[in-house]
């Protein structure tokens, strides 16, 4: 689903209005009981958690001021606009994990959504949950935020509600919505949204030769786009541009 696409002509502040925050949802929009939702730390951690979303909210707040973007936005003249700008509230996912005693042999920190699917690899259908992973060392960096309101609003629930990933500077895909487990593993996690799905090839030039390379899209590429040009020039005969 990809409704509420930006209104570039009509933007008058940073904060993105919520009728122009798109959302991109895999899997659909899940049901599921809101009022019992609790999220799990397991894994390679020496005290696994469980928490109620009134035990994290009763934990330190912060706030992130955070440009998301889908990374196939602008891919095509149907597909414009699927980015948006936020502060979102919530609580650090760093120390969390610092709480539950995270193992060293954890390499790997797995976010799972409550949306799941059936997906046939290798001949084998299988219900999964959606994922995506950071490294150990990027989800203990101080930035990523567990986060419940965007613009000092409850999330809605296209957009993760009651919880989800946030993380500056990662695409969308990699902020995972309705996060309900945190999972730290010794290995990698290749689920479809980081294995097979969301997966750049990249030409690089080794000893003259062109090495292609494949690659999970987590980090941001600068992208801009001309917005509103201004009908009357100034005195000095410059025409204001507005790019976002």
């Amino acid at each position: 689903a990809k409704p509420n696409m930006l209104d570039w002509e009509t933007l008058d502040s940073w904060i993105t209005p919520q009728d122009q925050v798109f959302y991109v949802s895999h899997y659909g929009v899940p049901e599921f009981d809101a009022s019992n939702f609790k999220l799990e730390i397991a894994g390679l951690v020496d005290k696994p958690r469980t928490f109620s979303m009134q035990e994290l909210q009763a934990l330190p707040q912060e706030d992130r001021l955070m440009t998301l973007e889908c990374s196939g936005n602008g891919a095509s003249k149907g597909f414009m606009g699927a980015v948006y700008n936020s502060k979102w509230t919530g609580t650090p996912l760093a120390p969390l994990l610092k709480a539950c005693g995270l193992q060293p042999e954890a390499k790997e920190i797995v976010f799972f959504g409550v949306d799941h699917k059936e997906e046939t690899v290798r001949k084998v259908t299988v219900d999964v949950p959606f994922g995506r992973s950071l490294s150990a060392a990027d989800a203990l960096n101080p930035l990523p935020l567990l986060a419940w309101q965007r613009n000092g609003e409850p999330l809605e629930k296209n957009n993760g509600a009651p919880l989800r990933l946030i993380y500056p500077g990662l695409y969308g895909i990699a902020n995972v919505k309705w996060l309900h487990r945190i999972e730290a593993r010794d290995r990698r996690y290749m689920g479809r949204f980081m294995g097979r799905d969301y997966v750049t090839l990249r030409g690089e030039k080794r000893d003259g030769e062109v090495v292609f390379v494949e690659s999970s899209v987590l980090r941001m590429n600068l992208k801009s786009i001309v917005a509103r040009v201004t009908r009357q020039a100034t005195r000095d005969g410059l025409v204001p541009v507005k790019a976002y």
